[in-house]
């Protein structure tokens, strides 16, 4: 039996490939840790719909990371957001993309530290 080596689509790593998507066992391993975490944290802000490379800053990871998620079906909710040009978050304008630059910084401290009240603050006017 001949094993068939691949580079891997994540990390370029060469790993025995076994079939289905090009991924090395390393990061199939962390992409099921990560999709817990984005989907907890998309639950937890059901409003944000962001596409694959606002949700890679916001999280801090690769964006073929998300992209890989979304590929293998993981992610649904990864799209096109509102398309009016304001930030989902806050509404202000945002020119391009959909969410602003402040909340985006607000969004990745959130992401990475414990859970707080940014949404409820910045969306709804309402204190921690």
């Amino acid at each position: 039996m001949n094993v068939e080596l691949r580079n891997c689509w994540i990390c370029n790593r060469v790993y025995p490939h076994q079939g289905g998507r090009p991924i090395c066992g390393e990061c199939r391993e962390e992409l099921d840790r990560l999709f817990v975490e984005v989907r907890d944290f998309l639950r937890d802000h059901p409003q944000f719909t962001p596409n694959v490379p606002e949700l890679a800053e916001v999280m801090g990871v690769d964006e073929k990371k998300i992209q890989a998620l979304k590929d293998d079906g993981r992610l649904f909710v990864v799209g096109p957001g509102t398309g009016d040009g304001r930030c989902q978050i806050c509404g202000k304008n945002c020119g391009s993309g959909h969410i602003c630059a402040e909340c985006v910084e607000a969004l990745s401290g959130e992401a990475r530290g414990p859970s707080s009240q940014m949404f409820a603050w910045r969306r709804w006017g309402k204190g921690s």
